[in-house]
């Protein structure tokens, strides 16, 4: 889940540098908890309290995971209120 959910310049960096990214792991482990669509749009919002102090530098970089990338991936997933799961 991780590869798809990095922006593609990063990828070099996760075999370089793999603990690099704990955090990204951290917050993709919160949205594998989520079992509701609106869980999970609360849960990206908080996106940067996962990476502290270091959000700005990650953020101009793009040295992340990818939020739309996660909401994506999630929403043929997860299903939304109100609606039965195909």
């Amino acid at each position: 889940m991780l590869r798809k959910c990095l922006y593609p310049h990063t990828l070099p960096l996760l075999v370089l540098r793999p603990r690099m990214f704990e955090r990204d792991r951290e917050f993709l482990d919160a949205v594998g908890r989520c079992s509701e669509l609106e869980e999970l749009e609360s849960t990206v919002r908080a996106m940067p309290w996962y990476y502290s102090e270091r959000w700005a530098f990650r953020q101009r970089f793009r040295l992340r995971v990818s939020g739309r990338k996660v909401m994506a991936i999630a929403k043929e997933l997860l299903p939304a209120a109100g609606h039965a799961p195909p």
